[in-house]
């Protein structure tokens, strides 16, 4: 694109520096005298070839022009092509998320030197309703230090000044780029600024993206904090362009998680180009690196819940996907969605006796043990109130209950209500009824009130556990 103020000394031209091309030049075709019935003239012209290339072609008459050139010199198939190379003419499509590189440069078209030149880039975006209008510098050309003059240089008859210019184009809204250029007037006459603008469209990104954050729930009952706070996102890109797209990288850029991506697609070319309506699927595990910092996000948010709801949405911000992405004669671009959460379910704090002191009961860790076939083996519960242990008064009592149907292969020995005390550890009887990896059924923690009455009110349910205990059980000898 090149754009020239009337009379003026300086010309400027910007081109987009995408997929570069090598420059060609016309190929000489010769027909035999069987093909035009007339004698083969020497050619008229040949110092635009090597040596080697005009032998290759010299023994290439008796074939005809038709003729595959199969023992042809590999220079010879190269004879179109020279060591120049050339940007396209025009900026092309620029999606949003591509960051937009130009090539800016100012060429001294006259016959007399000009003094005093400077070259100033910026980018403007239009407002939209969704962000207001912006405009940021990308280069000063020459160069100067904060808080110096304006740096100037001379250009000589056909010499340039160029700069390299590159922006992120975040905002599907019309942008332009502007170029404001400086240099002196002869005979004394005062300095002269010309600018020049380029407007261009931003059109939708080439991918659709689609994120679903999953809990581990397969993970509940493990030993590891880490592992149990385990989150997983699912990541879904959808090529809804006509081009063809390289998805270069998927990540969930966060400062609280360790990302790891579990099912990357086959390094290949195939597996990582997705034509029109080609849809790909990743899946990354998220793995807190604090998580004591995400114990205390969810006491602060079931703070914050209203005491009547029983469960409370617990949110844990992830991060934001990015995908990085290639398209054919376009810049690498990098699609943004979210920020994405993970929402997940929690009993809400139920307060005993003063209505200040919440008290919320969990597991101090999940129950690991092995026992023999078919012996008796005692687990051991620790509960732990994560607010106000010394603090709740003795106005209740709490309650842990199987449920029913549940206990399947291991038979749970005692009463079936097994009276608990935040401070003391719990003994629980069990009797594995099969050998290897033996399941528990599911337990209730419930809040027994002295002041209301036992048999006729229904207890409160703090917590409650799928899988209260797993058994590695071996037969016994």
């Amino acid at each position: 694109m090149d754009a020239e103020a009337a009379g003026a000394p300086l010309v400027v031209k910007v081109m987009r520096m995408s997929a570069p091309v090598l420059a060609t030049h016309a190929v000489p075709v010769f027909e035999t005298a069987r093909e035009s019935g007339a004698a083969v003239p020497a050619a008229s012209s040949v110092e635009p070839y090597d040596a080697a290339n005009w032998d290759a072609v010299l023994e290439s008459y008796a074939r005809g022009s038709d003729a595959p050139l199969a023992h042809a010199a590999p220079t010879l198939r190269d004879v179109p092509y020279t060591d120049h190379l050339v940007l396209p003419s025009s900026f092309g499509v620029v999606a949003a998320g591509e960051v937009f590189s130009a090539l800016v440069t100012v060429v001294n078209e006259s016959d007399r030197r000009v003094d005093g030149v400077h070259l100033q880039v910026d980018i403007q975006r239009s407002g939209t309703k969704a962000a207001p209008a912006r405009e940021w510098t990308l280069a000063h050309t020459p160069t100067a230090d904060a808080g110096a003059p304006l740096a100037v240089c001379a250009l000589e008859p056909r010499a340039r000044l160029s700069a390299v210019v590159r922006h992120e184009i975040d905002l599907m809204a019309p942008h332009a780029v502007v170029c404001r250029v400086r240099y002196d007037r002869p005979n004394g006459a005062p300095e002269h600024w010309m600018t020049k603008i380029y407007k261009f469209a931003v059109h939708p990104p080439p991918l659709a993206l689609h994120a679903t954050a999953h809990g581990n729930r397969a993970g509940m009952m493990d030993v590891s904090p880490a592992v149990r706070e385990r989150a997983y996102v699912q990541v879904q890109a959808h090529n809804v362009s006509a081009r063809p797209v390289a998805v270069e990288d998927v990540d969930v850029v966060s400062d609280a998680w360790d990302v790891t991506l579990l099912d990357a697609p086959d390094t290949t070319s195939t597996a990582r180009h997705l034509h029109l309506k080609d849809v790909r699927q990743w899946l990354l595990a998220l793995t807190p690196r604090d998580p004591a910092a995400l114990e205390a996000a969810t006491l602060e948010q079931l703070g914050a819940a209203p005491p009547e709801k029983t469960l409370v949405g617990v949110a844990h911000p992830l991060g934001t996907v990015q995908v990085r992405w290639r398209v054919p004669h376009g810049s690498a671009g990098t699609a943004r969605l979210g920020p994405i959460a993970r929402v997940i379910n929690v009993p809400n704090a139920v307060a005993i006796g003063d209505a200040r002191l919440a008290v919320r009961v969990t597991l101090e860790k999940p129950v690991h043990v092995e026992a023999l076939v078919p012996c008796t083996c005692t687990v051991r519960v620790s509960l732990v109130d994560l607010r106000a242990r010394e603090a709740a008064p003795p106005a209740c009592r709490l309650a842990l209950e199987p449920i029913a149907n549940t206990w399947t292969e291991v038979s749970l020995l005692g009463p079936a209500t097994i009276p608990v005390a935040l401070d003391e550890a719990v003994s629980v009887p069990l009797v594995p009824l099969r050998g290897g990896i033996v399941r528990g059924g599911g337990m209730v923690l419930r809040l027994y009130e002295y002041a209301q009455a036992i048999d006729m009110d229904p207890p409160r349910v703090l917590r409650e556990w799928p899988c209260f205990v797993e058994l590695v059980a071996h037969e016994a000898p």
